[in-house]
């Protein structure tokens, strides 16, 4: 039938299916997006509380924005950092002729590094803001959108006018906020490119100095000036104290302004640190004053009749530490600074063999710094060095030829190393003198300025030690100090650790600094580095050595840490708490092992030791406790009884077997007593356990004395348990409850049988008790004439006994004859 219409009635028919089509398929469409706008949209009935916190949240969006002090501030400096990068890239340039040897590259390079460092920390708080205001500007456009489809519903749900003009006042902030927070971005996205800039600036320059530094390394062995005799030009003298002094001061000045512009508020820290070790120094003095002449002088006192000297000393010590990147020349001046409390103190406090390397080093250091400034190679800087490298031979070889270093410094192994070190010294500065005289002035430079630095760092770190181990001396006679018992009666051994450990920290920081002046500090930190991080492998087992120095070094410092707390709580903490006898002693073993165990547990996992590996190491040990471990992990069992149940405790007076004695300690394995003869005795503690034990203080510290009293036959019973009892009763050991009690024992064979028996609350004094109340049962029963026996027998002999041989029967009727003549 479609196909018998006409052509036009057929077009027209399709074009009506289409239309038909189209607008079911538009309806649907319509029908979609409707749906979807009222998923996303916000219910009429929530839109008071939705836009309460969508005002919150651009609230906090709009502080964030006014919080921008931090960006500012970068803002602000970076303007004033990049000119003085471009400034000191240019005289870096100009002058680069200046910068050949290590030493003199090492100002310019912790400058750029110094730099690195602040620009690095720059674009740290840069990225972290903009982070944080990318996530605010993806809020504001998912809100933005929750809210344009909220209105397009509200439009469509014919909502009040009032609820529809809400929608747009929030539209309106969050567009507005948006708009707000994509300036500031912007904004902060352009400084974040320009500082990128900076640094790959920064970068370039590292690379150049790093460059200049292999060169100048590998110029250590040329001959780089010429012969000493052949370098005299007069223009160069006069022309001195010019140009190159003047260029030289004025770049290093221009370099301090601009670390205390960039780092002001860390010498308010400094001057902080000042002012408070003044104050401690000051009080510290004021209470170690002696009243009178018979008291004790404390050791090391004297140290503290400089607080403020003290003070700025140490202060200026911590320059490096406070300072961490702070141009060279700095720190150079803070040890220079130091001479003048140390020049004012020292004469007090040292030997005359100490001062005079002091004051050598001293002069030394000073005139080699201020050759510093000098153009490299001239003439006058060869002269110097040669100068200063001539005197430290003579005065180093005097030392150790004319002055006996064994008999100036305490320790015989320090005697060593000062003795091998000083000819080294010697050696080194030869090879210096030789150097400088041909023409390699680097290498010559190098090794003398390195001696002498090395020889100045450990003169000022030995006096450093010296005070500080003076004042800790000083600070553990303290009163308060004294006041802690752990401390008071183990003074001298807290001296002399804390002087050794001062001891190797010192040496420890000499040597980093030594090795850093010779330039062999990275080499050997990289080559201890690839040693320790080389991994054995083993199947699927590897193992380093650095896993076995920090598993080592973990549990070593895990131990010391156990003990030291352990000390404390029982010398002191335990001590003044009231608790039951034996709680103190278990809380401080249990104390001990749980530092132990976490130790271990800290140990295998900083090694890298996965833990299910020692599923292996639990079979095994399973099996070697079923065979040879049974009676260790039944002392260890009966050490946990031992330490919760608590049937033995510390002080306790015990006998168990043929033992008798006081119990002195009781560890996770054994326990020790200690016999009234003074021997220690170890026992396992499954013999606490399991064997039958007397503990003669498990309750209380009571005891019941018997004095077992014989007096002689026809005295009356009576009287005698009168005397003992009145005896016992004026004794003041003696306990009133229960009262003493003198029984009757019975008819002996030589006497009658008494037994005084008491109690008394002095345990520990029970023999001497003992003895003084017999004493007076003795001398009261003397007193009243009683007569304490002693054992008598009465022999009967019989005479013509039939069974005696002939001869003893007519001996013995001999000597009757004769009697009766």
């Amino acid at each position: 039938m479609l196909f018998s219409l006409t052509s036009d009635s057929r077009r027209l028919l399709v074009g009506f299916l289409h239309v038909a089509l189209a607008s079911v398929v538009f309806s649907h469409v319509g029908y979609a997006q409707k749906n979807d706008l009222q998923k996303d949209a916000i219910e009429l009935t929530e839109i008071a509380i939705k836009s309460e916190e969508t005002q919150n949240e651009i609230l906090q969006i709009k502080k964030e924005l006014e919080d921008r002090e931090d960006i500012n501030k970068i803002q602000d400096s970076y303007v004033n950092f990049v000119k003085s990068l471009d400034q000191s890239k240019e005289s870096f340039l100009d002058d680069k002729n200046r910068y050949n040897t290590l030493s003199r590259l090492e100002e310019p390079e912790r400058f750029w590094m110094m730099s690195k460092n602040t620009i690095d920390a720059w674009l740290t708080a840069v990225q972290n803001k903009i982070h944080r205001f990318d996530a605010s500007l993806k809020r504001l456009e998912y809100l933005d959108k929750i809210w344009q489809n909220t209105l397009s519903a509200a439009r469509s749900n014919k909502a009040p006018t009032a609820i529809l003009q809400r929608i747009r006042l929030i539209l309106q902030d969050v567009k507005k906020t948006k708009s707000e927070v994509k300036s500031v971005l912007n904004g902060i996205l352009t400084l974040q490119s320009k500082m990128a800039e900076t640094d790959l600036l920064i970068k370039e320059m590292l690379n150049s100095i790093e460059k200049l530094k292999k060169e100048a390394g590998a110029s250590l062995f040329t001959l780089n000036n010429p012969p000493i005799w052949e370098a005299f030009d007069e223009r160069e003298i006069s022309g001195f104290f010019t140009e190159t002094v003047y260029r030289g001061v004025l770049k290093r000045y221009q370099i301090l302004i601009k670390y205390i512009t960039d780092y002001y508020y860390r010498f308010f820290y400094q001057l902080f640190i000042f002012f408070v070790l003044s104050f401690l120094f000051v009080s510290s003095k004021r209470r170690c004053r002696t009243h009178s002449p018979e008291e004790e002088v404390v050791p090391g006192k004297d140290i503290l009749r400089w607080p403020f000297i003290l003070a700025f000393l140490f202060s200026l010590g911590m320059t490096p530490v406070i300072h961490p990147h702070a141009p060279y020349f700095m720190v150079d001046l803070s040890l220079f600074l130091m001479l003048f409390p140390l020049l004012h103190i020292l004469p007090r406090l040292l030997s005359s063999f100490y001062q005079k390397i002091l004051y050598f080093f001293i002069l030394s250091f000073s005139l080699s710094e201020i050759s510093s400034l000098v153009i490299p190679g001239s003439l006058f800087q060869r002269l110097i060095s040669m100068g200063l490298t001539i005197a430290a031979v003579i005065f180093l070889y005097g030392i150790l030829r004319y002055q006996k270093i064994s008999k100036q410094v305490s320790g015989k192994k320090l005697a060593v190393v000062l003795h091998w070190a000083g000819r080294l010294a010697i050696v080194l500065l030869a090879i210096a003198l030789a150097a400088n005289i041909i023409g390699a002035f680097a290498l010559a430079q190098f090794l003398v300025h390195g001696v002498l630095f090395s020889g100045f760092m450990a003169t000022v770190i030995s006096v450093g030690v010296l005070a500080v181990n003076q004042l800790w001396n000083v600070f553990l006679h303290l009163d308060f100090v004294q006041s802690y018992r752990s401390i008071s009666q183990n003074s001298e051994i807290i001296r002399v650790r804390f002087n050794k450990i001062m001891y190797w920290l010192a040496m420890y920081w000499w040597l980093v600094q030594t090795l850093k002046v010779f330039q062999l500090y990275e080499g050997f930190k990289g080559g201890f580095l690839s040693v320790v991080g080389y991994r054995l492998t083993v199947g699927s087992f590897a193992v380093s050595l650095g896993d076995v120095l920090i598993f080592s070094v973990t549990i070593f410092l895990s131990v010391l840490i156990s003990r030291f707390i352990r000390f404390v709580l029982e010398e002191d903490v335990l001590r003044k708490v009231k608790l039951p006898r034996g709680v103190g002693g278990s809380i401080s073993m249990l104390t001990h092992y749980a530092i132990l165990i976490i130790g271990f547990t800290i140990a295998v996992s900083a090694a890298g030791i996965e833990w299910s590996r020692f599923a292996l190491i639990a079979g095994a040990l399973g099996v070697g406790i079923g065979f040879g471990l049974q009676d260790v992990v039944n002392n260890f069992v009966s050490g946990l009884i031992l330490i919760f149940e608590r049937p033995v405790k510390l002080g306790d007076v015990i006998e168990l077997a043929d033992l008798r004695g006081n119990v002195k300690r009781i560890g996770i394995r054994s326990s020790t007593i200690r016999t009234f003869e003074g021997a220690e005795v170890i026992v396992p503690n499954s013999h606490l356990i399991s064997e039958k034990l007397v503990n003669w203080t498990l309750s209380d510290r009571l005891r019941r004395i018997s004095i077992p009293v014989g007096v002689a036959y026809g005295t009356n019973p009576k009287t005698v348990i009168g005397i003992l009892e009145k005896i016992a009763e004026k004794n003041e050991d003696v306990l009133e409850k229960p009262a003493p009690s003198a029984v009757f024992m019975g008819f002996g064979e030589s006497s009658l049988d008494f037994e005084l028996r008491f109690w008394t609350r002095n345990f520990d004094d029970w023999v001497t008790i003992r003895t003084n109340i017999s004493i007076q049962i003795n001398e009261a029963l003397a007193k009243k004439g009683i007569e304490i026996p002693f054992p008598q027998r009465d022999i009967h002999i019989i005479s013509n006994a039939p069974d005696d041989p002939p001869d003893i029967r007519a001996e013995r009727d001999k000597k009757n004859k004769d009697k009766k003549k």
